[in-house]
Parts: C-alpha cells; sequence; structure tokens
C-alpha cells in the first residue's frame, strides 16, 4: 500500500514530465521511463492509476495521448503475469486487445504500430498459457485445452514469423547512404530491433508449444529441439546484442528442459560470461544456472552457493526483488542447504555452524515474505530450520527474532492449508484439520515466546538493536495476540508503539490493532462490562486522530465507535463520534448512513412514546434523517459507479423512500425502482438481496406504500401479489400474517408521523379509497388480512377520535368476514378473534368486546394466552372509564371467576404480575399490569360511588406502586419510571398531597437504608 500511495505521489511530476519535447522512436520519455519503473517494480495497478491520470491532463502533448492505449494495453499484459486467477487474467488479456486494437485503428502508421502487432502475438501467447494452467486444475480436461492453447501458439508463431520477415525487409530497405540522415538511421535501429524481437518471439512460441506436449514425449522433445534450434540462429546473427544473447540463454533452457544438462550449462556459462555486458539478463541466467546445478547428477552445491552469494551481494533492490532475483535467492539457500547436510561434519564447518544457518534462514525469509513462485517452497524450507521450544537455544535479539519469525511463517503456512482443506467442503477430513490446527496453534505460541524473548534480549545487547526493529517485534507480537483472541495484551502492546513512538514505520499498524483488539474486547464481554472497551476505543481513536489527523485510519476508528455507539442506542454520543469524519473522507459516505439509520429509528421510536415528544423535535429528527440518508446515498452511489450496491447501502435506500413516501412518493418510487435499486435487484433475485431473508419482504413494502400513496392500484395489488409469493413452508399463513401486521404498523407510523390534521386526513383517506378498490375487486382471504390490519392500524393511529373509531369499525366489519370465510384454518380463528375484540373495544363496543374475549378464555386451551388475558383487562379497564363504574376496575384488577367452570376465566391485571414478576424476557408487561392496577385504583376512587372509600382507595395506588419500588427502585429504568411518576403525582393530587412523586419513595428508601447501617454499626 505504501508504494501504492509512492506512485501516486509522483504522479503530478511525471505528468509535468510529459509537456517536454516528443523525443525518438527509441529514446525514453519521462513518461516511459516512469511505466518501465512501475512495471518492473510489479506496481501494474499504480501504473494504470498513472495512465487513467494522464488520460485526464488537458496539457498532455497529442503525441503521447496518441500512445496511451498502446501502453495501457502493454501494462495489462505485464500484470496478468503476476494474477494467480486464470478467469480474471482472461478479462485483463480481452481488455488489452481492445486497447491493442484502438491504438492500430486510430494511428496505423505510428512507429508503434509494428511493435503493436508483436504485442497482440503477446497477448495470444498470454492466452495459451492461461489455458496450460487450466489444464493443471484437478478434473480438468487436459486434452482440450491443451489444443486450444496449442492453436493460440501457432497462431502467435504465424504473427511474429510475418512481422519479422515485414521488419527485416524494411530495415534493409535503409541504404547506408539514407543512414546519414539521423532520423533514418534511427528508424533502421527500431526496424532492426523489432526484427529480433519478432525471431525471439517466434521461437518462444515454439518453446510454448512445446508445452502443449506431454513432458518426455516424442512430441515434446521435437519441439523443444525445434525452439533450440531457432534460438541458435538468433544468437549467430546478433551475438554482440543483448537480444542475442538472450536467444543463447533460452536456447540453453530448451536443452536443459530436454535433459541435456552438460550441453544446457556449457551454454549458460557462455552466456553468463557475455552477460557482464547485460546486467539485466545475468539473474535470468544465473536462475536457469542454479537449478541446473540442483539437478543429483550435478550436485555442485559449493559452486552454486558461491555464485550466488556474489551476485546477491553486488544485486541492487530492484533486481533482487525481480521474480528472476527471487529464484536466485532461493536457489542460493537451497544449495547452502544441502551443502550444509552433506558436509556440516567435516572440520571446515566447526565453528561456521550457526552463521551458516542465519544465512540460510535469512535467504529463506527474504523470498517467503514475497508472492511469488518460490514463496511456498521457501516457507517448507525454512520449516526445516525450526528450533526446539527451549528460550536457553536463543541468545541474543537476532536469534529470537529469527525464531520468532521462522514460526510465524509456520503458522501463516498451516493457515493456508487449513484454507485449501476446508475448500474441500464435505470432503473436508476432520482429523487433518485438527491436525493442521494444532501445529497452527503450537507456532503462534512459539512464535509469541521466542518475539516476546526478543523484547527482553534488546536492551542488553552492547549495541542495542534499532527501535524500528523493537517496534517491528511489538506489532508482530500485538497481532499474534490478536488471532489468540487475547485482546487486551494486544491492545496494551500496540497503544504503547502507536502511543510512544509516533514516527516509526509500525505506528499507525499498531494504532489499528489497539483499536480492533478492544473492539474484540468489547463484543466478547457482557453487555453491563462494555463501559471499559468502549472508554480505550475512544482514547485510541483520539490518539489516533492527533497523531494522523487526515488519515483514514482515524476516520475509521470514529466510524466505529459511533456504530458501538448507534448499537447502545445513544444517539447523541453516535452523532459526535460520527460527526468528527471530515466532509472529503471515503468515510463519510458510511457515517452519514450510520446516523441516517439510527436517527430515523429514533424518529420510529419516538412515535409510539407515551407522552409524546414535541411535534417540533419530532420534525427535526425526521429532517435530519433524511439530510443524513441523502448524503450517505448520493455519496455511496457515486463512489460505486455502475457497480453493484451492498446490502447496507439498499437498507438505507429503503430507510429513505419510508422517509419520503409520506408527502413526496413519487421521488420515493424513484429510489426504490431505480437500475440497480432495491426493487430493480429483489426483482431479478439478485445475490445481495438474498443475504437477509427479510430484505425482499421490506422492499416489496415499502413499494406496496408508494403505490398507494400515489394510487397506482394495479401496481399496489402486484406488489402484493409478490408479498404473499414470499410466505413459504407450513407456517406460510402466519407469514402471511405477520406481514400484514407489520405493514399496518408502518402505515400507522407514516399517519402518525403527520401532524397537520388537513393533511393527516388526506393521507387517511387516500389509503381508505385504495382498500375499498381492493376489496371491491378480491375476496380472498389474503386480501381480507391484509386490508382488515391496515384498517385496524389506520384507526389505531387516530387515537379515539370519531375517525380513529370510524376507520376502527371498518376493520372490525372486515374481521367478522375473515372470521366467516371459507379458507380460514381452525389455528388462525385465535387471532382474529382476538383482533374482532380489539377493534370493537376501540370503537367503544365494550360488550361486544368482552364477550369475545370470554369465549375465547372460558376454553381451557386459551386461557393461559397473555394477549388475550391483557386485552380482557384493558376492555374491562377502558369500560370503566368510559362509564365512571368501579366493577369494572374491579374487574379489569382482579379478574373473574366463573362459578360454573370452577376456575378464573379473566385473571385481571393483578394476576397477570403475579405471573411475570420473575419473568424476565416480558418486563415491559409486568410494568404495564402494575401501571394498570394503580390507575384503575386512581379512577375506581374518583368514581361518585366511592366517595365514602376514596383515601382508601388512593392509599391503596399509591402503594401498588411503593411495592414494586421495593424490590426495583429504578421502576423499571428510563421507559417505566417517569410513567409511574406521572401516576403517583396524579394519586398525590387526588389525596390533596404535594405531587412529589416517587421521590417521596426514593426518600423513604434512603432513609431505611441509613438507619439500618446505622444499627448494624452500633
Amino acid at each position: 500500500m505504501r508504494l501504492r500511495f509512492l506512485a501516486v505521489a509522483v504522479l503530478a511530476t511525471a505528468v509535468a514530465a510529459t509537456s517536454a519535447a516528443s523525443k525518438s522512436a527509441r529514446g525514453k520519455e519521462p513518461v516511459e521511463a516512469f511505466l518501465d519503473a512501475l512495471r518492473t517494480r510489479q506496481m501494474h495497478e499504480e501504473a494504470e492509476m498513472y495512465l487513467d491520470a494522464l488520460a485526464t491532463n488537458p496539457n498532455l502533448p497529442s503525441d503521447l495521448k496518441e500512445r496511451l492505449p498502446f501502453e495501457q494495453g502493454k501494462t495489462l499484459v505485464a500484470k496478468v503475469t503476476t494474477m494467480t486467477d486464470v478467469d480474471s487474467a482472461m478479462k485483463e488479456l480481452d481488455r488489452a486487445t481492445a486497447k491493442y486494437n484502438e491504438f492500430l485503428n486510430a494511428s496505423p502508421n505510428h512507429p508503434l504500430a509494428g511493435t503493436t502487432k508483436l504485442e497482440l502475438g503477446v497477448v495470444l501467447r498470454a492466452r495459451g498459457d492461461q489455458y496450460l494452467r487450466n489444464a493443471k486444475r484437478p478434473g480438468a480436461d487436459k486434452a482440450s485445452l491443451r489444443q486450444k492453447a496449442r492453436e493460440l501458439f501457432k497462431q502467435a508463431e504465424g504473427i511474429f514469423d510475418k512481422a519479422g520477415a515485414e521488419f527485416e525487409a524494411a530495415w534493409k530497405a535503409i541504404t547506408p547512404e539514407a543512414q546519414n540522415d539521423k532520423a533514418k538511421a534511427l528508424l533502421r535501429d527500431q526496424y532492426r530491433t523489432d526484427t529480433l524481437t519478432a525471431w525471439i518471439q517466434s521461437a518462444e512460441s515454439t518453446h510454448d508449444l512445446a508445452q502443449t506436449h506431454e513432458p518426455g514425449s516424442k512430441e515434446h522433445k521435437e519441439t523443444l529441439q525445434a525452439a533450440a534450434n531457432k534460438f541458435h540462429t538468433i544468437y549467430e546473427k546478433a551475438r554482440r546484442r543483448m537480444g542475442g544473447v538472450l536467444a543463447g540463454m533460452k536456447e540453453g533452457r530448451c536443452y536443459q528442459e530436454m535433459g541435456e544438462l552438460k550441453r544446457a550449462l556449457g551454454i549458460f556459462d557462455e552466456m553468463l560470461a557475455m552477460a557482464d555486458d547485460f546486467r539485466e539478463l545475468k539473474p535470468t541466467i544465473l536462475r536457469y544456472t542454479l537449478e541446473a546445478w540442483s539437478d543429483p547428477a550435478q550436485a555442485k552445491h559449493e559452486e552454486a552457493a558461491k555464485r550466488g552469494t556474489e551476485w546477491l551481494d553486488v544485486a541492487n533492490a530492484v533486481e533482487a526483488d525481480s521474480p528472476d532475483g527471487l529464484a536466485v535467492r532461493y536457489y542460493t539457500a537451497w544449495h547452502q542447504h544441502l551443502w550444509f547436510e552433506r558436509d556440516k561434519a567435516k572440520p571446515e564447518f566447526k565453528n561456521q555452524v550457526d552463521p551458516f544457518k542465519r544465512q540460510i534462514v535469512a535467504h529463506l525469509r527474504f523470498v517467503a515474505d514475497r508472492v511469488g513462485e518460490f514463496q511456498r517452497p521457501a516457507k517448507e524450507l525454512l520449516a526445516k530450520y525450526r528450533p526446539n521450544y527451549d528460550p536457553n537455544q536463543v541468545n541474543t535479539f537476532a536469534d529470537a527474532r529469527e525464531f520468532g519469525k521462522t514460526n510465524l511463517d509456520i503458522y501463516q503456512q498451516k493457515a493456508v492449508e487449513i484454507e485449501l482443506e476446508q475448500a474441500k467442503g464435505a470432503n473436508a477430513d476432520p482429523k487433518v484439520l485438527s491436525t493442521l490446527e494444532k501445529e497452527r496453534l503450537d507456532a503462534m505460541e512459539a512464535a509469541i515466546k521466542f518475539y516476546s524473548l526478543a523484547l527482553v534480549k534488546a536492551p542488553a545487547e552492547e549495541e542495542p538493536p534499532p527501535m524500528d526493529e523493537v517496534n517491528t517485534i511489538r506489532y508482530l507480537l500485538a497481532f499474534l495476540y490478536y488471532q489468540l483472541e487475547r485482546p487486551y495484551e494486544s491492545a496494551v502492546i500496540a497503544e504503547f508503539v502507536a502511543e510512544h513512538y509516533p514516527q516509526s514505520p509500525q505506528a499507525k499498524d499498531c494504532a489499528n490493532i489497539a483499536m480492533a483488539a478492544y473492539s474484540q474486547g468489547y463484543y466478547d464481554s457482557r453487555a453491563d462490562e462494555r463501559q471499559f472497551d468502549t472508554e480505550q476505543m475512544g482514547r485510541v481513536a483520539t490518539l489516533i486522530t492527533k497523531n494522523w489527523p487526515n488519515d483514514e485510519l482515524s476516520h475509521t476508528a470514529w466510524l466505529t465507535l459511533g456504530q458501538i455507539a448507534i448499537d447502545e442506542d445513544n444517539l447523541e454520543k453516535a452523532k459526535e463520534c460520527l460527526d468528527k469524519i471530515p466532509a472529503d473522507s471515503k468515510q463519510r459516505g458510511d457515517a452519514d448512513l450510520k446516523a441516517g439509520h439510527a436517527i430515523w429509528k429514533r424518529y420510529l421510536t419516538s412515535l409510539r412514546q407515551d407522552p409524546p415528544p414535541d411535534a417540533a423535535l419530532q420534525d427535526a429528527l425526521r429532517k435530519e434523517a433524511e439530510s443524513k440518508l441523502r448524503a450517505g446515498v448520493t455519496s455511496k452511489r457515486k463512489e460505486l459507479g455502475q457497480g453493484e450496491p451492498t446490502l447496507a447501502l439498499l437498507a438505507r435506500e429503503l430507510d429513505l423512500a419510508a422517509i419520503l413516501v409520506k408527502d413526496r412518493a413519487p421521488e420515493a418510487l424513484q429510489i426504490l425502482s431505480a437500475p440497480n435499486g432495491c426493487l430493480d435487484l429483489v426483482k431479478k433475485n439478485h445475490p445481495v438481496t438474498q443475504e437477509n431473508p427479510l430484505f425482499p419482504r421490506e422492499t416489496y413494502k415499502a413499494a406496496l406504500l408508494a403505490y398507494v400513496a400515489v394510487q397506482n392500484i394495479e401496481q399496489a395489488e402486484s406488489m402484493m401479489q409478490e408479498l404473499e409469493k414470499l410466505a413459504q413452508g407450513p407456517d406460510a399463513d402466519k407469514q402471511l400474517v405477520q406481514m400484514y401486521i407489520q405493514l399496518g404498523r408502518d402505515l400507522e407510523d407514516q399517519v402518525r408521523g403527520e401532524k397537520d390534521p388537513a393533511k393527516k386526513e388526506v393521507l387517511t383517506k387516500g389509503f381508505e379509497v385504495f382498500l375499498k378498490q381492493i376489496m371491491a375487486k378480491s375476496d380472498t382471504l389474503n386480501t381480507l388480512a391484509w386490508v382488515g390490519e391496515v384498517f385496524f392500524s389506520l384507526g389505531s393511529s387516530q387515537g379515539g377520535t370519531s375517525r380513529g373509531k370510524q376507520l376502527m369499525g371498518q376493520a372490525a366489519a372486515t374481521y367478522e368476514r375473515i372470521l366467516k370465510h371459507k379458507d380460514l384454518k381452525p389455528e388462525n380463528q385465535l387471532f382474529y378473534n382476538l383482533r374482532l375484540a380489539t377493534a370493537r373495544r376501540q370503537t367503544g363496543e365494550f360488550k361486544a368486546a368482552a364477550e369475545i374475549l370470554y369465549a375465547i378464555l372460558s376454553l381451557e386451551k386459551h386461557n393461559k394466552v397473555l394477549d388475550a388475558q391483557r386485552e380482557a383487562a384493558t376492555t374491562y379497564q377502558e369500560w370503566g372509564d368510559a362509564e365512571k363504574n368501579p366493577f369494572y376496575y374491579q374487574t379489569a384488577i382482579a379478574g373473574y371467576h366463573d362459578k360454573n367452570l370452577k376456575r378464573k376465566v379473566l385473571w385481571g391485571w393483578a394476576e397477570i404480575s403475579v405471573r411475570l414478576q420473575r419473568d424476565k424476557d416480558r418486563r415491559d408487561v409486568f410494568h404495564e399490569a402494575r401501571i394498570n392496577i394503580a390507575d384503575c385504583r386512581l379512577k375506581w376512587a374518583l368514581c361518585p360511588q366511592s366517595a365514602t372509600g376514596k383515601a382508601d382507595l388512593l392509599k391503596k395506588a399509591a402503594n401498588d406502586i411503593a411495592v414494586v419500588h421495593r424490590f426495583d427502585n429504578a421502576l423499571g429504568g428510563a421507559t417505566w419510571r417517569p410513567k409511574y411518576d406521572r401516576l403517583m403525582q396524579d394519586i398525590q393530587r387526588a389525596a390533596g398531597q404535594p405531587p412529589a412523586g416517587v421521590r417521596v419513595l426514593d426518600e423513604e428508601a434512603a432513609r431505611k437504608k441509613a438507619a439500618a447501617a446505622s444499627t448494624a454499626n452500633k
């Protein structure tokens, strides 16, 4: 990642350099040199970014702009050589071909046109190579894939032969006299170079063809010989040029593959001598030489080790990091290993064992740290030098560090092997996985021991190691502890580096680990023990912001804290954290989405608060939620471009549509129906919409509400049908009922959220008209169920108003039709009877409601249905409110015992509270019952018939609250305590007392506690 930022940092300088005058066909411009440097370092994505930046530069010289597609194609081909995924590589080759053809079509007479044709041949070779890689996959049709590769290699060979002939003719057509013209002389050199390139590529294609035959077969050997002959001819014609020496080396490679090692090594020796003039070829030739010397028939381990070491001592960083450089280093270590194993008992190795082993380990570690062909074999060989876990073997910081790294490599290798085994799915071997997991954990523990020992040894060294090396050890320790899910050990080490050495290369990574470790601790802790972790994360986030204020790491930290605050329902804290993320941060869109969702949830919760919050506050919440969500959606959609959205983004678009549907339904529909939007992807059954099985349902619900709002009956019906399709399985009816209930609540929230009476009536009327039209078209059970729930919710949203009762009456009529419907299943009758009873209660038909409820609860199988008992108690309580009759309040509290049935049919609030007092999952219902007991006594006391017993009833009402306070002085917490407090004040006023509320209970409890403490002290 640091290299990527480096490339971008110098981009401005490189782009500026393009304004210089263009050089000759052979001269390298700054842009070309910079691109070559990026490609050489395998920074292909950075090269693509650089070329994209050039394409948007208005001051780019026309000749360079013309050549951009060529450079883009060349970059893509180079990128493919480092890719491991065959399918992705093929796609990049398609892009490369398109870029080369774009260049040829636009500039057929450009000096690079010939080179471009060669590059198209290179693409064909690369395609063939991908087919050969596919042929090595388990279960692949090898014969077919090899045949496809063979056809491509032959096609490439023909292109190179034809191009070579054309270039040679053009080269020789420029007479010696014409060469006095400098431009023509340069052009002749270009043609000559292109000719040599075409010859080499043709021979390479022949070598590729050999790889399509079974190794050792007659065809394989004959084709390799043909390639060797081609390379030899090129070498004879151009032995003083780099291309000639390259061809000679390739000839030796062909003989090496044929098993003629002596002949191959003779050629390699000759080429190595000539490569002193062509430094870039030396690591490639040396690689093949060291590989050939690895053969048991050669076994020139000492000479190979020395030759490899000599080159590595003078190689620069780019050469050492190149694929051939890594190969030389690996083979050097391999030969050193075999040399050591063969001769370690000889006198000359006395006192040299440890240094020799350290040198081998150092080479192997260098290769093992880099992705490439030799990474895995380097790690496997490195494992042979794994020490015992005896710390007494370690005498220095360097030894401890090396041994720690060895075990870290083993841990990483075992992790890869576990992934490969798990990828087998049902065929994975549990015993193998168990063994690998034990080896992985053993390696982690060993790495921790040695790295910890390294920290102990560091200050004791005569020359203490550089602090950056020590901090690297700390970083690795923090990482390993984190992987072992020991978050606090990880966090302490990582935070120490971030705080005390903020300028060190490891500081930012350590800060990131510290944040992740405390987060791990947070989610591993119980809810009541998380404050410590939250505080630590806040401190680390502040540290990160102080040290790296403009870094995305800082923004990610605050995003994490914001999410935690949201999870804890601390909206103010969440907004405080998320607001620390600047507008130009990549995390800003995510922050806005999270904040918008949290604010919208708070708004929806406020709609059902008792008492409801101030209307202006609700309106402010709604507007703020819309603003945040709109900003977040816009930002993330812009970032995605034509890409596919995440489920998180789609879910927030649903939130935004829900906000807009009330008074801007067309805009809500536009969001839902947009290409790659919620409705579009759900209809396509896109995988992202299946990540949460509830998402399709929520999408169709949102669309249904929007279509109803714009009075598009046909589309609304279509959405209803889609919702019904989602209910599947044996409990499909139950699923449908739950969907209808939730949809009704969503409608209710819409209407509740509208404070303007006129607008509320327009909104309600629109839904009412739609429902009647639906019922006129269909009398199916599903249609009636949906209509009933919507009428029920609309009536609830209007409270006890005449309009609300009218709507609830329509709900009751619909439920009666449902209960008579031929398709209603017996198991659903209870639900609709309860719904009917509730509707009758809310229309003021208390007797009818009570009769329905008595019929339900008199059946023993339904007597313990809590929802039915609650509804019965509520019905008698509201009946008492309507008629100011003590009998109904008494029944609401104490219930009703049927003498004929010889059991209690109606429990009443008192028995409900007793049954639930130890039920932690239904504490809300318990507190509802206790408050209603006290409320019924208060209202009973205020009835005209209760004048003589008023004081006693008020005393009992106050005691009903005091009883709860004695075992829960929080009185149910933030949700219920304010309700208890308001009710206590009403009781105190009725009794002619100061309205102090539950404070009197707090004070009484404090006095008793103080008295008890005083007695205990005596």
